[in-house]
């Protein structure tokens, strides 16, 4: 199997699985600020894997400024869901969110500025964009945001008294370790110290043990209806296929416009497609458990009418004997 092909595979096998588990986990509780950061996260991630999929095999200023820009919500969010699961709400003061999140606005409009790269140049045959002044803002936003994250989830562990959050936060914590891991040995150590890049256009497979351990947790392991599983990969897979077709064999601005309404209105009924799915299995379990409550119902009233009707009887046959 050639590298191309790897790369290839990988990208939309990331993209999908970000797509399933960030709707599943959204259709869970759609209320629940948690669910709501995680699907936020798996979206930032797939679009921030699309950009740096481009970024690589089209070399320009716009592509590589885009993946900086994605990478800052990325990181940030990984932070909010860190601190605010299982919470409904978010538990920052609201003063420190919002300086935190203008913050992160003002780094994300600086990355298509020339303060963070202001130019491509040639070094060893290699295009390479030159930092400006803004990069220390970027490495404050996005490495601060991710050792925040990982401060918080550790410390969480510690605290948590419950043996199902323990449970839990052990999940989370297996999967930021892991990708945290694959990260420094594949982007860090492989390229500083072996000169080896390759490995960094799998970028965004380094964060599937994350996602993957959060789902489970946040979805306390009960396993979803395989319906839903296979109606999300249907949707995602036909999605992806609509996206290529628009950007890449619609040649026609016209025609593009068409099949970008086409693929917009597929997502919406996609979208609904799959809550629909959800939620006629959640109708089921319904069902089910007042099927059960009602087997327990006469079970229960069937054992206590049982016992006065054979005290009854016993003095009836005490009377009848005389």
């Amino acid at each position: 199997m050639s590298f191309i092909l790897l790369e290839n595979i990988a990208t939309i096998s990331v993209i999908l699985l970000c797509f399933v588990l960030g709707i599943i986990v959204y259709l869970k509780n759609p209320k629940s600020t948690s669910h709501r950061l995680f699907i936020l996260f798996c979206a930032d991630t797939i679009l921030w894997t699309i950009s740096n999929y481009i970024s690589l095999h089209y070399l320009s200023l716009f592509w590589m400024r885009l993946v900086m820009f994605f990478a800052v919500p990325q990181a940030f969010l990984f932070f909010l869901f860190v601190h605010t699961f299982p919470a409904e709400k978010i538990q920052l003061p609201k003063k420190i969110f919002l300086f935190l999140l203008a913050f992160i606005i003002l780094v994300m409009i600086l990355t298509f500025s020339p303060l963070l790269f202001s130019h491509l140049e040639y070094k060893d045959g290699q295009l390479i964009p030159t930092a400006g002044p803004a990069m220390l803002l970027f490495i404050i936003a996005s490495f601060g945001s991710y050792f925040a994250g990982v401060f918080y989830a550790i410390k969480k562990l510690k605290d948590v008294k419950t043996k199902n959050e323990k449970l839990q936060w052990q999940l989370i914590s297996f999967g930021l370790i892991l990708t945290f891991l694959l990260v420094i040995t594949f982007n860090f150590i492989a390229v500083v110290f072996f000169n080896e890049s390759r490995f960094v256009r799998f970028g965004s497979v380094f964060f599937m043990p994350f996602i993957i351990g959060a789902s489970i947790a946040i979805t306390k392991y009960q396993l979803f209806g395989i319906k839903v599983i296979l109606t999300a990969l249907l949707v995602a897979l036909i999605a992806i296929l609509l996206l290529l077709d628009t950007l890449i064999f619609a040649q026609d601005l016209s025609l593009q416009i068409i099949k970008g309404i086409a693929f917009f209105a597929f997502l919406f009924f996609g979208y609904y497609l799959i809550r629909s799915v959800q939620l006629e299995i959640k109708m089921r379990e319904e069902i089910e458990k007042l099927s059960n409550a009602k087997s327990e119902f006469i079970s229960i009233a069937s054992h206590q009418l049982r016992t006065p009707l054979t005290a009854i009887k016993g003095y009836i046959s005490m009377i009848s004997e005389g």
